[in-house]
């Protein structure tokens, strides 16, 4: 009996998993960005400003990134670059992969993030 209940529950739960996945690629539009936190920047940068713009392909986020003391903008592209340069994969609660690409600027690092 409890044993019955807990397939059903494993089995419940599965589907509406399957069912989440399924619908957010149905439903994926060019229009979708990742948000900072998707980002997996390295540990000590912060993120000061977003801006979402959108052109032929699809939309994506430029993030302005300070890099970490000691740290400099050169550096911390460099680091994006090496770390995410083929993409962050997505995980269990959303599987698309996010495109990453850095540019060094004078004080800070412009980082495009997109789905597409």
């Amino acid at each position: 009996m409890v044993g019955t209940i807990v397939a059903g529950v494993v089995v419940l739960v599965v589907g509406l998993f399957l069912v989440r996945l399924v619908l957010q690629l149905a439903f994926a539009t060019e229009g979708d960005v990742p948000d900072a936190s998707s980002m997996d920047l390295p540990a000590g940068s912060s993120v000061t400003a977003s801006e979402t713009s959108c052109g032929s392909g699809g939309c994506w986020t430029m993030f302005t990134v300070l890099p970490p003391d000691g740290t400099t903008p050169a550096e911390l592209a460099r680091q994006i670059e090496d770390e995410h340069g083929d993409g962050i994969p997505g995980d269990l609660l959303d599987p698309r992969t996010i495109f990453v690409s850095a540019e060094a600027r004078a004080s800070d690092v412009a980082v495009r993030g997109s789905f597409w």
